[in-house]
């Protein structure tokens, strides 16, 4: 009868040390769930982040610096187009310096975020009644440049961080 209820103690004792643990076992588990492509899904999908890249292509790289996605110039525009903006009193940086396909918003507003598993893909409407965009200053207007990546992994952080402890707090995520 001792003997019984030695060993019943005993694995009460490791029953009750093993329950101490399930917080942790439960964030063990989480750990193993993680994956690269569920968390690269879950920042690229955030509208707040998929505004940023959009805003880093046209505002950034295309307005600010009139450069595509390799870094090169768009060029710059001809005197009458410059004195055309000058008259209709379109804001730009640096008084027409640069090519930065703005003219009536249409090509920037037309910009959308397409995600995949692990990444995302920029598309944007460049045909225009009298040019396509893409065909004049090449594909690459539409992309982003290695700082404008840069940018964006660092914007990222916050949402990475996010993911990560709902995740591994079993929390949802929006």
């Amino acid at each position: 009868m001792k003997k019984y209820q030695a060993e019943r103690k005993k694995k009460n004792q490791q029953k009750t040390k093993m329950l101490s643990f399930g917080a942790l076992t439960d964030l063990i588990n989480n750990t193993k769930a993680l994956s690269r492509d569920g968390a690269l899904f879950f920042v690229f999908s955030q509208p707040d982040t998929q505004d940023e890249i959009i805003r880093l292509n046209t505002d950034e790289q295309l307005f600010e610096r009139g450069i595509d996605s390799e870094g090169q110039s768009l060029g710059t525009y001809a005197a009458s187009t410059i004195i055309r903006k000058s008259a209709e009193g379109i804001a730009h940086p640096s008084p027409y310096a640069w090519v930065t396909l703005f003219n009536d918003g249409d090509f920037y507003e037309s910009f959308q975020i397409f995600v995949d598993k692990d990444s995302f893909t920029i598309v944007a409407d460049s045909e225009k009644p009298s040019q396509d965009l893409a065909e004049t200053y090449g594909e690459d207007i539409v992309g982003l440049t290695e700082l404008s990546k840069e940018d964006l992994n660092s914007y990222l952080i916050d949402y990475m961080i996010e993911y990560l402890t709902k995740k591994l707090l079993n929390e949802k995520l929006l």
